[in-house]
């Protein structure tokens, strides 16, 4: 039995079989990689998503406490959705200020050219605020910096978002940037930005600025004059929300804000409690 196993072999007669075999392993691995790459990229998608039902405050709150920075962009929901699902297009960039040059006056071809392969996000415990003459926050509101610093985080996203949606009639309807739109079309922007989840990225300030061996993702934005930073970096979507948090936080990061920060982290946990009440009540998607 084994000679005749041994003559087939030195024949090739299961050469045909083990190339068959080999074709089938090859043809399965190759399925494998691509359901393992949909599965990555569709991981993070389906997990943003199931996080729009929990509030704001509770990873506000843990960003607190683990002394990460909270960077917001306001868009329209389509584009919301695609940053969710594939991360930034930075080809984008500069178009929701072109399109939308009717909203924004004479100097919108030079904002556009600035912005041009560019992603806008605003700052966070940084923000010196669009409604300061001063670069430090504290010395022009003292004890409600904080108040500024929060609606001006708010403001400048919903006001993106506000003509993200402009720049999506404007296309719809084959009208040019300089093209006016009516009233109704700016009056339903106003409230589609409102209801719009912003985006939130989470770095650290040494990632921002490139501290401690980390390479500087972002700039200052000086279109929004202290307010926001600017990369040239496609951002990716692991990087969104409490899924950007929980893969991203490191320890002694966490333990060394923990340690010189009590304060902050006091505020944090408060608001963690907060965001975790109104999930439990069905609000997080509101809050």
């Amino acid at each position: 039995m084994g000679n005749c196993i041994q003559h087939c072999i030195d024949y090739g007669v299961f050469e045909p079989l083990v190339s068959v075999v080999q074709e089938t392993a090859q043809f399965f691995a190759s399925c494998s990689a691509r359901v393992q790459k949909v599965a990555e990229e569709a991981f993070p998608f389906a997990a943003q998503l199931a996080s729009l039902f929990v509030s704001n405050h509770v990873l506000l709150g843990l960003c607190k406490i683990t002394g990460y920075e909270v960077l917001r962009h306001g868009t329209s929901w389509s584009s919301y959705l695609s940053i969710l699902q594939h991360g930034v297009d930075l080809s984008r960039g500069g178009e929701t200020t072109e399109m939308a040059a009717c909203q924004i006056g004479p100097n919108v071809q030079e904002y556009a050219t600035n912005a041009r392969r560019k992603f806008y996000v605003t700052r966070d415990t940084e923000d010196t605020g669009m409604f300061s003459p001063s670069d430090d926050l504290h010395k022009t509101f003292g004890v409600f910096s904080s108040v500024v610093s929060d609606i001006s985080s708010c403001v400048i996203p919903s006001y993106h978002a506000f003509l993200a949606y402009i720049k999506e009639y404007k296309k719809l309807n084959g009208l040019g940037p300089k093209d006016a739109v009516p009233l109704w079309v700016k009056k339903a922007s106003q409230v589609c930005a409102i209801f719009t989840p912003k985006i939130r990225f989470i770095y650290s300030l040494e990632e921002i600025h490139g501290r401690a061996g980390y390479p500087a993702v972002f700039e200052n934005d000086r279109e929004y004059e202290g307010a926001a930073y600017r990369t040239s970096e496609s951002l990716p979507n692991h990087r969104i929300g409490l899924l950007g948090l929980a893969m991203h936080a490191k320890r002694e990061h966490i333990l060394t804000h923990i340690a010189n920060n009590p304060g902050r982290v006091a505020l944090g946990v408060a608001q963690v409690a907060l965001g975790v009440l109104l999930t439990a009540v069905g609000l997080g998607i509101v809050y």
